[in-house]
């Protein structure tokens, strides 16, 4: 009779407490606010935006965190610009990847697409930093492995109507490197 008794008592206070932590975790007062001029309306409702948001500290989110074209270090793929171009070049989709490459003028598009075809990209890369030049340009610098051996690529690229675009050196064998003695202003030179 005892027996049946401390069982009984142990799975209640089992269901009890199951119960408990169950409804303790859905509370809105578990779910603290980062901002006190959040209510917590504005933080269920999923539809509101970061930029919606007055706070002080919106405007640097609004430029950090949102993926958009025009961020080399996150695009709405989710990646960097590199490693999104260097996907679309090793599954030979060049039409995609030249939307996002800038293509010196003297060079037509079957030409550039015979120069990709030919040339080799077979390193992995992994974006380390980004320098903000002028006029909308950035340098991303990435380490690469090389045959076993780490090295650091420096990528050349510009903001063109929103979109992040690397700069593409079809005279070089590495297309895409930037070393600093390039001419950026006329590459057909």
């Amino acid at each position: 009779m005892i027996k049946v008794h401390i069982k009984g008592l142990l799975i209640t206070s089992l269901g009890l407490l199951i119960f408990q932590i169950l409804f303790s975790c859905n509370s809105d007062r578990s779910r603290l606010p980062l901002d006190s001029s959040l209510s917590s309306r504005d933080m269920l409702d999923t539809n509101k935006s970061v930029s919606q948001n007055n706070s002080p500290n919106s405007k640097l989110l609004d430029k950090t965190s949102k993926a958009q074209w025009n961020n080399p270090v996150m695009n709405p793929m989710g990646t960097d610009i590199g490693r999104m171009v260097r996907g679309y070049f090793l599954v030979g989709d060049f039409d995609k990847m030249l939307h996002f490459v800038i293509t010196p003028p003297c060079y037509s598009k079957n030409q550039i697409t015979r120069i990709l075809r030919k040339s080799s990209w077979g390193y992995s890369l992994k974006w380390n930093n980004v320098e903000w030049l002028d006029d909308h340009t950035f340098v991303l610098s990435y380490r690469t492995e090389k045959n076993k051996t780490f090295a650091v690529d420096q990528y050349i690229g510009r903001v063109i109507n929103d979109t992040a675009k690397l700069i593409l050196f079809p005279e070089k064998q590495d297309l895409f490197p930037y070393y600093g003695d390039e001419s950026l202003d006329d590459p057909c030179k």
